[in-house]
């Protein structure tokens, strides 16, 4: 961990919560030199990734470049941790609604022309061009099984808008989303949820802050985006997932998560 001293540069008194150095510490890249306001490798990172990003990791507002960075591998961290969640979630979503569109329609459903006259002009687009690129590679075997694996999550929260409401889900949720169904939720819910999640997925996939962004409220709806599905590889992620571990062990105290 960084001297508490060199944390107090701008007037912060940012205290670290164990006295072994911590994970996120920048002291762990060891190097330190003795500089009086900051190492050499903190400015070195400073300069990489700018300023202004990592000022975006302040505490209470003061900029600490040593406190800010430290604060930045803990964000790292977090969004590490949500890889696997938002795998399955994905996953777990995309091949509940290929099941919609084998049942509704059939295993070559993305030939259906009703279906893609409901497809929006961006996503019809990325369909016809996805479906292209798999038969250059796949030739005679072509399968829907190559294909949704490059289809975005994108395209699959825009089979559960109102649009294809008739097409898909006039019979229901009950056999793709069941625990949903149970819940007495309708399309519209499992919709906002999907698009909740997808949203904090490109969140992460961008690169952006999270730490003070209700993670763990981002966790639970990427769980019970899951739970629709199947309730034990819900149980079984939540299982298998360190992100509310590192979620309590902030490098600081007073670290806002909300």
């Amino acid at each position: 961990m960084l001297p508490s001293s060199s944390l107090a540069t701008v007037g912060v008194q940012a205290q670290p919560i164990r006295n072994s150095p911590s994970q996120y510490a920048v002291g762990g890249l060891k190097r330190q030199d003795k500089m009086s306001t900051k190492s050499v490798i903190v400015l070195a990172v400073e300069t990489t990734i700018s300023k202004p990003r990592l000022a975006r990791f302040s505490m209470k507002g003061l900029y600490n470049s040593e406190q800010s960075l430290e604060i930045y591998l803990w964000n790292c961290r977090l969004s590490a941790e949500f890889l696997m969640p938002l795998h399955f979630a994905e996953i777990s979503i995309r091949n509940a609604i290929q099941k919609a569109l084998h049942n509704r329609l059939s295993d070559v459903w993305y030939n259906d022309q009703t279906f893609l006259k409901l497809l929006d002009t961006k996503q019809r687009s990325h369909l016809i061009l996805i479906l292209e690129q798999e038969k250059d590679r796949r030739h005679h075997s072509m399968s829907d099984d190559y294909l949704i694996s490059d289809l975005d999550f994108g395209f699959w929260d825009h089979l559960t808008t109102k649009r294809f409401a008739r097409l898909l889900w006039s019979k229901g949720i009950k056999h793709n989303f069941p625990n949903a169904y149970k819940r007495n939720l309708r399309l519209g819910d499992v919709s906002a949820l999907i698009q909740t999640v997808r949203q904090w997925r490109n969140r992460i996939a961008h690169h952006r802050a999270i730490f003070d962004k209700d993670p763990a409220k981002k966790f639970e709806q990427t769980i019970s985006l899951i739970h629709y599905v199947c309730a034990d590889t819900a149980a079984m992620v939540r299982s298998q997932s360190g992100l509310l571990d590192v979620l309590a062990n902030p490098p600081f105290e007073g670290v806002r998560t909300q």
